[in-house]
């Protein structure tokens, strides 16, 4: 572009500080951590100049856009392995400006653990994982992950700007406690709130095990069934209008089966939550399961509509215990309806064609001192039978969560965070369970639980921030929590009315290196009846159950949806 075309001023140059984990330079000289900071500046690989470059949304010679430098600020700083981003303009004499984009990374070399006393001590998630592989922004991990009927072993590799173009590759594969799992994903993203395109391939296969919680009249804790699930996909999303006010459209196809080839001959019951053993389930208990088993194979050509105003704003102290995140504010309503694209594969006798749609709704909003986030997703299906009237809704499942925030002005170090969780499912013909104990739910309870199919929730804390010490080196914090709530027994198997039941707790909460993202919690937790001391729980995690951070949902949820139109590509996570 020519200069006299712009109405601002035009981007001369631009410079790129990439700093290592530490700063250095602004220690005092003798500093007593000076030689721990210098050694971990020396084992990280910084990001390379390259990579930040690229992801940039101008160039030097381009008009000066706030709103580009703001979405390659935003960009940036979604990287697990960047913990700070700055952009800024340097007037110059002659009016133009210099750009400065100031990064830090965080420690990339990861050791994750998680652990729980739930059935005697016993660790859940043990793993290494290199995050910003040479510089250039590769993942590649080990890891086991073990929770409850979940053991996943295996290696996961990503790829950022594959080919050099802005689609990110990923793959995953190794062991179950039944067999084998294998994903794989190509993914160009909406480019920030300035992107008009999005395009995804994916294709997973898992074998593995479905466990239902028993309920308190059952001599077992659990009843796990053998599932094998396979589903693919190929969409190309669309958006129209300006940053901040966008119509969404697209389409694609999918595919989707779901067997269970040893039944009922596979169906295992679990004495003491000990997964490791199993033994053979008696008639009735097969019985219990039955209309949650049926086998399907479907494609389905998709559609996706919907409209999106959300813009961003960063805040400190939420999620992290310093470290900045960005919170999406606005409203958004988007629904993807699927067609099977011949008769698709199912025991019910006649059926024709089937209808799958989902809708999805967010709001959200956020002052100095307040933040609100609210998310709504509602998905069912309905068999279509030739020559007769359709048949009756099914596979319904729903979701409702409100998350709110609340940093005092006159006191930066507590933040008080609640959430409310309404999910619930009906006529389920694959396999759908709740329950009401568990670190996603009631945490002074065991994940067995309560079993149910409509569940409601309430968690408040308070993160309390320490101002030290090693306040150079980690954040530290702690957090005192309750939580409440119902279960209802719905139409699932072992379900039961709880009555209202409640929980308190207390935690410690760990970030390394200071202003991270990450945080290793530490939580112990009782369920408020008497007896409490001695129905503890503890355990470990490395993620938050109150949180408004991109990745993280309800896993009982997540594990009975079916196959649709990926959530994060078309926006129907706004942090998409």
């Amino acid at each position: 572009q020519e200069v006299e075309e712009c109405p601002g001023a035009v981007v001369q140059q631009i410079f790129v500080d990439n700093h290592s984990i530490f700063n250095t330079a602004a220690l005092a000289p003798g500093s007593r951590f000076g030689w721990v900071y210098s050694s971990a500046n020396r084992l990280h690989r910084r990001t390379r100049e390259s990579f930040i470059r690229n992801e940039l949304l101008f160039r030097a010679g381009d008009c000066l856009s706030p709103l580009l430098m703001q979405e390659s600020e935003r960009i940036l700083r979604s990287y697990a392995f960047i913990a700070e981003a700055d952009i800024y303009a340097v007037e110059m004499p002659e009016g133009d400006v210099h750009v400065v984009v100031d990064t830090e990374d965080e420690w990339t070399t990861k050791l994750t653990a998680g652990a729980t006393l739930e059935g005697g001590f016993r660790v859940t998630d043990l793993g290494i994982t290199e995050e910003n592989f040479l510089g250039r922004g590769t993942l590649v991990g080990l890891f086991m992950k073990e929770q409850d009927e979940e053991r996943d072993i295996g290696v996961t590799v990503g790829l950022p700007r594959a080919l050099g173009t802005r689609a990110n590759f990923g793959f995953s594969v190794g062991s179950t406690r039944t067999g084998a799992f294998f994903q794989q994903r190509v993914a160009y993203p909406f480019v920030g709130e300035v992107g008009r395109y999005a395009a995804l391939e994916s294709f997973e296969r898992r074998e593995d095990l479905f466990a239902f919680a028993a309920n308190a009249e059952a001599n077992f804790t659990n009843v796990v069934l053998p599932v094998e699930r396979g589903n693919a996909e190929a969409t190309v999303v669309a958006r129209v209008g300006r940053p901040g006010d966008f119509t969404v459209v697209g389409g694609g196809v999918s595919w989707e089966r779901v067997r269970f080839a040893n039944f009922p001959a596979g169906v295992r019951v679990v004495p003491g939550s000990d997964f490791s053993e199993r033994l053979p389930a008696d008639s009735a208990t097969i019985a219990t399961l039955s209309r949650q088993i049926t086998p399907r194979e479907a494609t389905r050509l998709h559609l996706v509509a919907g409209r999106r105003k959300v813009r961003f704003v960063a805040r400190r102290g939420l999620d992290a215990i310093r470290g900045e995140q960005d919170i999406p504010v606005g409203t958004q309503v988007l629904g993807s309806v699927g067609l099977t694209l011949g008769r698709p594969t199912t025991q019910v006798e006649g059926a024709s064609d089937e209808l799958w749609g989902r809708v999805a709704v967010f709001a959200g909003t956020a002052s100095d001192e307040w933040v609100v986030n609210a998310d709504l997703n509602v998905e069912g299906a309905r068999l279509f039978t030739g020559g007769a009237r359709p048949g009756a809704f099914r596979d319904v499942l729903a979701e409702l969560q409100v998350s709110t925030y609340w940093q005092p002005r006159n006191d930066s170090t507590h933040t008080v965070a609640a959430r409310f969780a309404a999910s619930a499912g009906w006529n389920s013909s694959l396999p759908f369970q709740l329950t009401l104990g568990g670190r996603d739910a009631l945490r002074g309870f065991e994940q067995e639980a309560y079993p149910g199919g409509r569940r409601v929730l309430l968690n408040i804390e308070d993160r309390i921030r320490f101002r030290g010490p090693f306040r150079s080196v980690m954040d530290l914090g702690m957090t005192v929590f309750a939580d409440a709530g119902m279960m209802f027994a719905g139409d699932v198997p072992f379900g039961v009315d709880s009555g209202f039941e409640a929980s308190v707790g207390v935690g410690l909460r760990v970030g390394f290196p200071a202003g991270t993202r990450n945080v290793l919690r530490v939580d112990v937790a009782a369920p408020l009846r008497s007896g409490a001391l001695s129905n503890l729980q503890l355990r470990v995690r490395m993620s938050e159950l109150v949180s408004l951070l991109p990745g993280l949902g309800d896993r009982q949820m997540a594990r009975s949806r079916s196959s649709s139109p990926d959530a994060g590509l078309i926006g129907i996570t706004p942090t998409g």
